[in-house]
């Protein structure tokens, strides 16, 4: 009887969802790839207190306000597209960005920082 009781226990605890982590998420995504950012979004907000998403279109500083960090998510694309960063300006952001993607090359270029080459 003790077994069982252990064995239900223990199952009762696996099906307890873990504790979120306490960080605030956006996600900025490209409209062309939906369903990525909805693939996203549907794994983080099982992780942490708060996910939001918006398109590169769609960002506003206003947006990353609450945020405690942003996940940037930037397809290669034409050297044009890569002349301005979704984010803006290098001088006006202080927020931690996770590059997803090609965004690493693209951001290194639209801020003008190492990591444009190579």
């Amino acid at each position: 009887m003790r077994t069982l009781l252990a064995l239900f226990s223990g199952l009762a605890l696996a099906a307890q969802e873990p504790a979120r982590l306490p960080e605030r998420l956006l996600f900025v995504g490209e409209k062309a790839h939906a369903g990525r950012a909805s693939e996203f979004t549907d794994f983080l907000q099982r992780h942490f207190a708060s996910v939001a998403a918006t398109t590169h279109e769609g960002f506003t500083a206003a947006a990353a306000k609450d945020a405690d960090v942003v996940l940037l998510d930037w397809h290669t694309g034409e050297d044009w597209a890569r002349a301005r960063s979704p984010l803006g300006a290098l001088d006006g952001w202080s927020k931690p960005v996770v590059l997803l993607g090609s965004a690493g090359l693209n951001t290194a270029i639209a801020w003008n920082v190492l990591g444009g080459f190579g």
